[in-house]
């Protein structure tokens, strides 16, 4: 919780939340639940009882930090759901430069009060300090925050420039140069950056993911981006390399399990990356909508349609808008043979996209692996006569 006078200040507790998440997750002795579920309960009066329930946690933490100027006071204390009781507690006075040291205390306190045993090099890899420098710090935080909340082009942009500023200030702040890599590559995708040249932004988003690893190899988020990059490449290898990589530096990290999980539907892993992208929203019980797409997307390359239709509808109650999930749905009620729902479908495509083109759609997608057979949505809908 922020209890700073300035609400604004938001944007520093969320993301030294997200850094305790990270650092926590890194241990092989700890099952930390994802930041994308820990964050539905923002702002919400609940009682630890209950997020264990709903989350399946044995262990609460949860804290406060209120900033004045150079200065912190944090708080953070540790529950244990089936006893509601305080199995560590503490209160931290410091000046802001020592945020770091700060959270490597907690952690630190976290692995003794629950007796976890750290394996050989864990110790080095948890407590190694992101940035020693707090003006970068806090550009990266507010780039954070913009980021989780990015919409257009002109907060993606604000974004990039953020991130920009905490890398001016230290050169050698790892994870800025990840999560600029991800505003290159999700701007791309968008076609907020990089139209002009045709390439979108993931040739950009590959050099500052390679700088990260330069600086930090194992960075699971500097490895998970260049998996999504190379896909969108058809460098299926790389991709799935990359992408088993950033699982296995972070296997809490549900993000990159789900996208882990989209890279083995496109390389013909189908029976995996069902597990996996399931894997990943159990880690994640209040997982985002796209989790759902990458499902729909295994299911359908598995050819069990009617389980894909249940995960692509919940992405579409979702997120009423996602071009990509009523495309398939419209390609898989169309090879059920009910045309009446696949032309509503293809409806809502052209509602969300009046000027839409199948080949347009195709091309900026990936490949399959089994090239030679075509886009199997593509195929379909083509045959039917739908989206041509």
């Amino acid at each position: 919780d922020n209890l700073s006078d300035d609400p604004e200040q938001t944007y520093f507790s969320d993301g030294l939340t997200e850094n305790l998440i990270t650092d926590l997750s890194k241990l092989t002795g700890l099952s930390v639940i994802s930041r994308n579920s820990a964050f539905t309960y923002k702002g919400r009066p609940v009682k630890v009882e209950q997020v264990g329930r709903e989350l399946g946690v044995s262990y609460v933490l949860e804290g406060s930090v209120r900033r004045a100027g150079g200065r912190l006071r944090l708080t953070a204390q540790l529950i244990d759901v089936a006893s509601g009781h305080h199995v560590w507690a503490e209160r931290y006075d410091r000046q802001i430069a020592d945020i770091f040291d700060v959270q490597d205390e907690i952690t630190r306190n976290i692995v003794t009060a629950l007796h976890v045993e750290l394996i050989e090099g864990e110790q080095a890899r948890v407590w190694r300090k992101s940035t020693e420098r707090p003006q970068a710090y806090d550009f990266y935080l507010r780039g954070l925050d913009l980021a989780r909340r990015t919409t257009n082009a002109q907060m993606n942009n604000q974004a990039i420039r953020l991130f920009e500023q905490a890398i001016a200030v230290d050169p050698d702040f790892a994870q800025a140069y990840v999560s600029l890599a991800w505003r290159y590559f999700e701007g791309g995708a968008s076609g907020w950056v990089g139209a002009e040249s045709g390439e979108g932004g993931s040739a950009t988003a590959i050099e500052l993911a390679q700088k990260a690893i330069a600086l930090d190899e194992a960075n699971a988020g500097a490895h998970s981006v260049l998996g999504a990059c190379h896909l969108l490449k058809c460098e299926f290898e790389q991709a799935l390399a990359e992408a088993e990589r950033a699982v296995s530096l972070d296997p809490d990290n549900a993000d990159a399990t789900a996208r882990l999980g989209r890279i083995q539907v496109y390389t013909g892993k189908i029976e995996l990356a069902v597990g996996t992208i399931l894997r990943a929203m159990r880690q994640a019980p209040n997982y985002p909508a796209w989790y759902a797409l990458a499902l729909g997307q295994a299911y359908f390359a598995q050819e069990n349609y009617d389980q894909a239709i249940a995960a692509l509808s919940e992405m579409t109650a979702k997120l009423p808008d996602s071009l990509r999930a009523h495309v398939m749905l419209a390609a898989i009620y169309s090879i059920q043979n009910r045309n009446e729902e696949a032309e509503a479908e293809a409806r809502e495509v052209r509602r969300i996209e009046p000027n839409f083109k199948l080949a347009d759609w195709a091309a900026s997608l990936p490949v399959y692996r089994r090239g030679e057979a075509g886009n199997p949505v593509v195929k379909a809908l083509q045959e039917a006569g739908l989206l041509t």
